[in-house]
C-alpha cells in the first residue's frame, strides 16, 4: 500500500512539474497564426491547475506541492516554516524522552507553542499558495496567448 501511495505521489509531482514548464513553451510558439478554437485549445491544455500542489502541501508538507509546481520561493517558504516548527516540537521531546537538558515548564510551554504556532501558519500559506501562484500564471499565459 506505501508503495502505491508512493507512486501515485510521484507520478503526481511529475504531472504538476511538467505543467509547470509548459509555460516556456509558448515562447518558441507564433500564436499570432492560430485560431481563435486554437488559441483556447492550446490556453486549455497550458493552464496550470492548483488541486495535486495543494493536496500535496496539505498531506505531505514542507513545501513539496510548490515545488512541482515550480514555485521555488514558496517551496523553500513551507519547508523551513514546517522544518522549524517540527523542530521546535522535536527538540521539545528528545529533551524530554532522553533527558539531555532540563527544560523548565515556562520554556516548554514556549517552545511548544512556537512549534505549533509555525506548523500552523506554514500549513495555512502552504494551503493558500498553490492557488494564488496558479491564478497568476494562468493569467501570464492568457496574455501570451490571447494578448490581454
Amino acid at each position: 500500500m506505501k508503495k502505491c501511495i508512493v507512486t501515485v505521489l510521484f507520478l503526481l509531482t511529475f504531472t504538476v512539474s511538467i505543467q509547470a514548464q509548459n509555460a516556456d513553451f509558448l515562447e518558441t510558439l507564433q500564436i499570432d497564426a492560430l485560431t481563435m478554437n486554437e488559441k483556447l485549445l492550446l490556453y486549455s491544455t497550458l493552464k496550470m491547475d492548483c488541486v495535486f500542489p495543494t493536496l500535496m502541501n496539505g498531506i505531505i508538507g514542507f513545501g513539496s506541492g510548490s515545488f512541482a509546481q515550480a514555485d521555488y520561493l514558496s517551496g523553500t517558504i513551507g519547508f523551513l516554516g514546517d522544518t522549524i516548527g517540527f523542530g521546535f516540537l522535536l527538540f521539545i521531546y528528545a529533551a524530554d524522552s532522553f533527558r539531555m537538558i532540563y527544560l523548565d515548564t515556562d520554556t516548554i510551554n514556549l517552545l511548544a507553542g512556537t512549534g505549533i504556532v509555525c506548523v500552523i501558519l506554514s500549513k495555512a500559506y502552504q494551503l493558500l499558495i498553490p492557488s494564488l501562484y496558479a491564478e497568476i500564471q494562468n493569467k501570464k499565459i492568457a496574455r501570451k496567448i490571447f494578448g490581454h
